[in-house]
């Protein structure tokens, strides 16, 4: 019989299950220990002797790696959107690594699920967690409905990890910060990041649609901009959608922008970019990655006299963009187009604090208007109790 053999994962010991099928290796799993990896190694074998695949569980359902692999992709809508279909892809290979990928779907106990992702809630941030458990329920739930079994994610015991409240957005980012990186890129002649800073702090647009606009965007009756496309960084191309089905919108701009965009693109602006984009990279054809993006952004951090960091990100010009409309007085279901989100609750959600903490005009005349002076400025002439 085939023994376990010792492999060194992330710098401990784990032993690997595998069997002759057909010719060749199959991977049942890896296990912590020795005895478990032989134990799995002599059901797969039964299994093989009586005529059944070696992934398929004592109970005739297949592992959840073979399910994965096999069914669950395979019937996921096909009008789903590519981006869609590799976010299951990346999220669900993490499930894969674990001792569930070699286990019968059907008998996955709740306790295993929970194991799992106490572990990998360790490693990994409480949003990441629960898109995983999300994920991992989709499957089971597809595989309780195709083997008849109870999907054991919807035991009343189990308890699906709370989404973190990452609601209210923290605007690390200073007006007068934005202005030294935006000032810092022209002192260099660094017209491309000034303009490209400047149409975010003005306009509020994600990073990836503002590398999806063009110069047909920008419509000079209405004085505002189209957003409807945004850069696709895995697929470096321009792809017809945004962010949300109300990512697409028409944002209103100053006229001074838009001259200082049609100047750009008239002056500045490298010949016939590809895809007429209005912001091309310096170098090369298309921007090729976000790490790319980064780098080049700290760099003009630097020159502000900034330390570049996550909390300085070029995202932070759009959130504060959102709490200096809020200051100044701009609807919420105003803002809320604006900024392409899904509806005005989550926008108040994420930028409520920012209505907290705006001036406290009116509170003392409200106040002496409704209540009663003697509350507030005679002292208590005995114990009240």
């Amino acid at each position: 019989m085939p023994k376990a053999e010792p492999r060194r994962v992330k710098g401990k010991t784990k032993y690997l299950a595998r069997v002759f099928y057909q010719g060749s290796k199959v991977t049942i799993g890896f296990y912590d220990d020795e005895d478990t990896a032989d134990d799995e190694i002599r059901r797969a074998q039964n299994r093989i002797k009586a005529g059944r695949p070696p992934w398929l569980g004592d109970d005739g359902t297949p592992t959840l790696k073979a399910f994965i692999d096999d069914e669950f992709f395979a019937s996921l809508d096909p009008s789903l959107k590519t981006s869609t279909v590799e976010d299951y892809e990346r999220t669900l290979k993490n499930v894969l690594k674990s001792n569930l990928s070699s286990m019968a779907v059907g008998s996955i106990s709740s306790s295993d699920i929970n194991k799992f992702l106490q572990g990998f809630g360790r490693r990994y941030s409480g949003n990441y967690l629960h898109k995983t458990a999300t994920r991992l329920h989709q499957v089971m739930g597809k595989a309780s409905r195709k083997y008849h079994f109870v999907n054991p994610m919807d035991d009343p015991d189990f308890k699906m990890p709370a989404m973190p409240n990452r609601s209210r957005v923290d605007i690390t980012l200073t007006a007068s910060e934005a202005h030294r990186i935006i000032e810092a890129a022209d002192a260099h002649g660094d017209y491309l990041w000034r303009n490209m800073l400047t149409v975010m702090l003005l306009t509020g647009v994600r990073r990836s649609e503002l590398l999806g606009l063009t110069p047909d965007c920008w419509d000079e009756d209405t004085m505002t901009v189209y957003v409807y496309r945004q850069w696709d960084w895995r697929r470096q191309d321009l792809v017809p959608n945004t962010k949300t089905v109300q990512g697409k919108r028409y944002i209103p701009v100053h006229e001074d922008l838009y001259r200082m965009m049609m100047k750009w693109v008239q002056d500045c602006r490298p010949a016939e970019p590809k895809f007429d984009l209005l912001f091309p990279p310096p170098r090369g054809e298309v921007w090729t990655s976000e790490s790319a993006w980064t780098r080049a952004y700290n760099v003009r951090v630097n020159w502000a006299g900034i330390k570049p960091s996550r909390t300085k990100s070029s995202h932070q010009f759009r959130h504060l963009y959102a709490a200096t409309s809020l200051r100044q007085g701009v609807p919420i279901d105003t803002l809320s187009r604006r900024l392409g989100h899904r509806d005005n609750s989550f926008t108040l959600d994420r930028y409520v604090h920012v209505l907290e903490k705006l001036d406290r005009s009116g509170v003392d005349d409200l106040t002496s208007a409704l209540v009663p002076p003697i509350v507030l400025d005679r002292p208590y002439q005995r114990s009240v109790f």
